[in-house]
């Protein structure tokens, strides 16, 4: 089995429900976010101006970055009080906060990682982190951005959290990009 092959199993392992790879490099499109924030669509979310070179290449936010190994963490399910509660709480709201939870996964991934290639080096990164994390995950192969900017993966809709794991190691990235699959295909009437 390959090292690829043993990240994706340990990363199931761990509760993901994809794992993918991607080359760290400058996204494409990058210039489309820097157009975006310049044209003042951020709002008041400043802080996405913030690393704003950093969000479209890991290296320049981690300088030994060579890959990007994205992982989806699907949403917590209904908890067994849920018929108690009064007020409905967002699912992705759900249970312990998702950055904690990501995070800790990835760093267990990185811990096998070193294990599986003694030296590697990673950092574990979740959205409070200077990524483009839906966009890496178009990269690493899990799904393809929808026009609610949500990143949508085959069989699993848009209801999963991203984070990733930079490493020094330099992996093959998955095949190209998934393409849109929006819209439905047009009626047939007779």
């Amino acid at each position: 089995m390959d090292l690829k092959e043993s990240i994706r199993l340990e990363g199931q392992r761990l509760g993901f429900s994809r794992v993918g790879f991607a080359l760290a490099r400058e996204l494409p499109g990058a210039s489309r976010f820097r157009e975006w924030l310049q044209r003042d669509y951020a709002g008041s979310m400043n802080w996405l101006h913030h690393r704003r070179e950093q969000r479209s290449d890991p290296r320049r936010l981690i300088s030994w970055a060579r890959t990007l190994i994205v992982a989806a963490l699907p949403y917590p399910g209904d908890p067994p009080e849920a018929a108690q509660l009064r007020a409905r709480i967002s699912r992705y709201a759900r249970g312990r906060d998702y950055h904690e939870v990501l995070k800790e996964r990835l760093a267990r991934l990185g811990e096998f990682l070193g294990k599986a290639a003694p030296g590697a080096r990673s950092c574990a990164v979740v959205d409070t982190g200077a990524v483009l994390e839906k966009l890496w995950g178009v990269e690493a192969g899990l799904g393809w951005q929808g026009k609610h900017t949500n990143l949508i993966a085959p069989g699993a809709g848009s209801w999963f959290f991203l984070g990733e794991l930079v490493s020094d190691l330099d992996l093959d990235p998955d095949g190209p990009p998934l393409t849109s699959h929006a819209g439905f295909p047009r009626a047939v009437c007779t």
